[in-house]
């Protein structure tokens, strides 16, 4: 593995990793939705010496995913608790940051063992570095994970908890999706769409059921008002441009406060000076 110094110091590492035929057996992968296995498997190119990575949904996604529609910040992050839940991940955090390793990294990449591993990302306490001095003057280093916090396993060596855990939440996802059909979240997701639509007739038609979750989410945990929602869809929509950047559910969630702020100081330059023009405007609670 070679290393080159890159723009402010940076360690730079080439990404070239071993994947093991053993992975499809994995009875850890295999417990996981198809997109965390996906997930899995892709993000181990991207991983250092040590197996450490960012664990920043939206970093996630922008260096493993950034072609994949079907990954939002969301689904990766749902993704990153799956495998998180099964020990194949180990999330942790410092300083406010998220990271992940590898538990089994070094099992499967053959490493030079001839050089202290370096890492740009914080090293956490479980993990271990040896150092041998050989008779040739050269060192042998020995990288021992053996530490690590784990899950308590079952005879199938499965996380119990965790699987059960994964279940209901898919069980009670897919419930949710069902009765999503004709509620608001789903109106406010059809409103989006059919105004993409006046902008682009050709728009591909997206999962309506999907973009209801996101905007569902909107309002119970980020809450959001409905009302609220609506104007700023419409608002963005006729946008010179954002109109040509919210076309999803998931790029209106992440871009919303930034859109609120657009959309308020817009309306302030438009609005009469007066009792009905801030009216207007604290009913939108701007």
């Amino acid at each position: 593995m070679c290393h080159t110094a890159g723009a402010k110091g940076r360690i730079e590492v080439a990404r070239r990793r071993m994947l093991s035929t053993r992975i499809s057996l994995s009875k850890k992968i295999n417990h996981v939705s198809d997109q965390a296995a996906l997930l899995y498997t892709w993000m181990i190119p991207h991983l250092d010496e040590l197996g450490l990575m960012e664990a920043d949904p939206e970093i996630v996604k922008a260096q493993v995913v950034p072609l994949r529609d079907t990954f939002s910040d969301e689904v990766v992050e749902d993704c990153l608790e799956e495998l998180s839940a099964v020990d194949a991940i180990i999330i942790y955090q410092v300083d406010g940051n998220n990271y992940l390793h590898y538990p089994n990294f070094h099992e499967f990449q053959t490493l030079k063992n001839d050089r202290v591993p370096t890492s740009e990302y914080p090293i956490p306490p479980w993990i271990s570095i040896k150092i041998d001095n050989l008779s040739d003057g050269k060192i042998k280093v020995q990288v021992d994970t053996s530490g690590r916090p784990r899950n308590t396993l079952d005879s199938n060596g499965f996380h119990r908890k965790a699987k059960d855990k994964i279940r209901e939440d898919k069980v009670r996802e897919d419930k949710r999706r069902i009765f999503l059909v004709g509620t608001e979240a789903f109106r406010l997701s059809e409103l989006l769409y059919s105004l993409i639509l006046q902008n682009n007739p050709k728009a591909k038609k997206p999962d309506l059921k999907k973009w209801a979750q996101t905007i569902d989410r909107m309002i119970r945990l980020d809450e959001r008002d409905p009302q609220e929602i609506e104007a700023v869809i419409r608002w963005c929509q006729a946008d010179d441009f954002w109109y040509a950047n919210i076309l999803s559910a998931d790029k209106l969630r992440k871009q919303y406060d930034q859109l609120i702020l657009k959309m308020g100081q817009q309306l302030k330059r438009r609005q009469p000076k007066g009792i009905e023009g801030i009216v207007a405007l604290e009913e939108l609670g701007l």
